[in-house]
């Protein structure tokens, strides 16, 4: 009896303590977004600007707490959870979906400044030869892309006539460029090299395209349950804080940096694609400051030659 009498009384001490403590002195926000894998080490950009924009945001709206959510979540599901918002309250999302907009709350900042509109393939390396002949979009459309699914860029291609084999899973997209399944499989430039590294031993056969580079009007959006406007609002004013004192790009150029100037871009075949859908999504001049890419480009690429979309 005794023992159970202690434990009601400390039950009582904590709610009277809840009570009385300021607002400011409790956790007002839980910031649920998923945990990094490792097999995706470039994501630790993301989940690490969602915590600065955090940090930057307590002198006004408070502390806060991250909980992570740690289950495998193919891209439709995680769509899915941060809608409901129980195991997931934010994600990060290419624009350009209209169910995105309606569904969820977008944060109209391209946290990645466009870098996933440039594009460089993984192939098989015995294929060198006849990408190296590629010098347009029109000699592009000989050649097929790989894409899970339920990737949002599957359209892109399709609408620039670029024919596209799919798989159920990225897991399944390796394998099937390596068995000669498809030519290309695109990646980001934060993306390609890393891949290729925790890759490469698995697969000797995987190379780097060295030949062409795919661009296309792109942006990644925080998006934000609709049951949350308040942790909505906060990684808004917290993305225009740190863009104004200047540690949103020294973070941009730490966290993609060495990614970008790791994969070499002169001389290569520029192919840009058009990118309609993404226009109404895209409300910032590219020449902004949230646009430029700046020297993150330039430093790997010195004269590439462009050919402009044939449609």
């Amino acid at each position: 009896m005794a023992g159970r009498s202690c434990g009601t009384l400390l039950v009582l001490f904590a709610v009277f303590l809840s009570i009385q403590l300021p607002r400011s002195a409790r956790a007002e926000d839980v910031v649920r977004g998923l945990e990094t894998p490792q097999d995706e080490p470039w994501r630790h950009y993301y989940s690490e600007l969602l915590h600065r924009v955090m940090e930057k945001t307590v002198p006004d709206f408070g502390p806060y707490s991250e909980q992570p959510c740690r289950l495998p979540m193919s891209p439709a599901r995680r769509i899915k959870e941060t809608m409901h918002g129980a195991l997931i309250n934010v994600v990060v999302l290419g624009v350009g979906n209209q169910q995105y907009d309606e569904d969820l709350i977008n944060i109209p900042y391209p946290v990645d400044k466009g870098l996933l509109g440039y594009r460089i393939a993984l192939i098989n390396a015995l294929n060198q030869p006849k990408i190296d002949r590629v010098e347009s979009l029109v000699e592009m459309r000989s050649l097929t892309v790989g894409q899970a699914q339920d990737w949002s860029d599957v359209r892109i291609y399709r609408a620039n006539g670029i024919p596209v084999e799919l798989a159920a899973s990225y897991d399944l997209l390796m394998p099937m460029l390596m068995h000669g399944r498809f030519d290309l499989f695109l990646r980001g430039l934060n993306e390609v090299q890393a891949e290729y590294d925790l890759n490469r031993d698995r697969y000797p056969g995987l190379g780097i395209d060295r030949h062409i580079l795919i661009k296309f009007r792109s942006a990644t959006y925080f998006y934000v349950s609709r049951s949350e406007p308040r942790l909505a609002a906060r990684i808004k004013a917290g993305l225009e804080r740190m863009m104004q004192d200047g540690s949103f790009d020294a973070w941009f150029n730490e966290g993609f940096g060495k990614l970008v100037a790791s994969v070499p871009l002169d001389n290569r075949v520029v192919i840009e694609l058009e990118n309609a859908e993404a226009l109404p999504g895209l409300p910032f001049d590219p020449r902004s400051p949230w646009w430029s890419l700046g020297a993150l480009i330039k430093s790997g690429a010195s004269s590439p030659v462009t050919h402009q979309s044939v449609m």
